[in-house]
């Protein structure tokens, strides 16, 4: 049988397809074809328990309160912090208070005290003021908080005067004033201050004290009917600045006054200034009568002036505000000390 032609040679691989495959597939080479596999349909997740969920939340919270706790500053207490801190948790006041005293921290006491009830908070009080009494405000303070100012007046140095004077226009109450001042007035007359004695006794309204002081002021001897008239003078202004009656310093001092312008004569004038204190006591009635046996009424329409000036209503209003301000003076004396404490 014939020969059939013999198959073709293999095909030579040179190389050159891959190049002529990059150029094709813009510089890829290029891939065979294969069969694509679909991806697996997605797979619902399985829902997890409620128990699970819970507990997971409460894990966490467990961890964030862990690690906030590791976070916070150590607390150090010594040991009144702790007794006060114990005192505290449980409600016992009294006990924290006290251990606070004990450590002398008594400002920390006065504020728990502040909520342990009016006694616990006065017994408190008490022992701070005792326990600063070395301070000398707080010697004024514990007199003003016991209501004490008569034992303040009996022992402040009389070299404060004036500053215990302003305490008394301060604090002292209207009916205890005129005392705790006369108080203050004889601790300063005893030392020999009699001015200073005198101002009291004027600041308290004290016609009759402060009479007998101006007319100690008066030079020894015979006392001249000028010098009785500048003390009656002053006596009449106080009575009527502080609204009095007249006393019976002020009685005695118009009857000695009334007694010398009748031996020189003038009995008009002695009985102008006996009228000054018609309720003057028996010692001005009787040397009422004696002037008028001695024919006092037959001199009522006499022209002849006094040697001795009057004492008009007129000169009463500006003397008296004078010794208004004068008293005054004293309650701005003690504010300037507030402001400047």
């Amino acid at each position: 049988s014939p020969v059939g032609p013999p198959p073709p040679p293999p095909p030579v691989d040179d190389g050159m397809d891959f190049f002529s495959d990059l150029d094709a597939n813009g510089g890829v080479a290029a891939t065979t074809p294969t069969d694509e596999v679909p991806p697996p349909p997605p797979v619902d997740p399985i829902p997890e328990a409620p128990e699970a969920v819970a507990a997971r939340q409460a894990a966490a919270v467990r961890a964030t309160a862990m690690s906030a706790a590791a976070n916070e500053p150590e607390e150090i207490l010594d040991t009144a912090d702790a007794a006060v801190q114990r005192a505290l948790v449980v409600g016992d006041y009294r006990a924290a208070v006290e251990a606070c005293v004990a450590a002398g921290r008594h400002a920390d006491a006065l504020v728990l005290a502040s909520v342990g009830g009016p006694e616990l908070w006065a017994e408190t009080r008490a022992a701070h003021v005792e326990a600063n009494l070395a301070r000398p405000y707080m010697r004024v303070t514990a007199a003003v908080v016991a209501e004490d100012l008569g034992g303040l007046v009996r022992v402040r140095p009389l070299a404060k005067w004036r500053e215990t004077l302003a305490i008394l226009c301060t604090y002292a109450p209207a009916e205890e004033w005129g005392a705790l001042a006369g108080v203050l007035a004889a601790r300063l007359a005893d030392a020999g201050n009699a001015h200073a004695a005198t101002l009291c006794h004027i600041c308290a309204g004290d016609v009759d004290a402060a009479v007998q002081h101006w007319m100690h002021a008066l030079p020894p001897g015979k006392v001249t009917s000028a010098a009785l008239h500048s003390v009656l003078e002053k006596a009449v202004v106080l009575t009527r600045a502080t609204g009095q009656a007249s006393g019976a310093g002020l009685a005695q001092l118009a009857v000695s006054y009334a007694e010398v312008l009748a031996s020189q004569g003038q009995l008009a004038s002695a009985i102008s200034y006996l009228d000054m204190v018609p309720d003057g006591g028996e010692a001005v009635t009787t040397l009422r009568d004696r002037i008028v046996r001695g024919g006092a009424a037959s001199l009522a329409s006499s022209s002849a002036p006094a040697s001795t000036p009057p004492i008009t209503a007129a000169a009463a209003p500006a003397a008296a505000a004078s010794l208004a301000a004068q008293q005054n003076a004293y309650g701005a004396y003690a504010q300037q000390q507030q402001q400047q404490q």
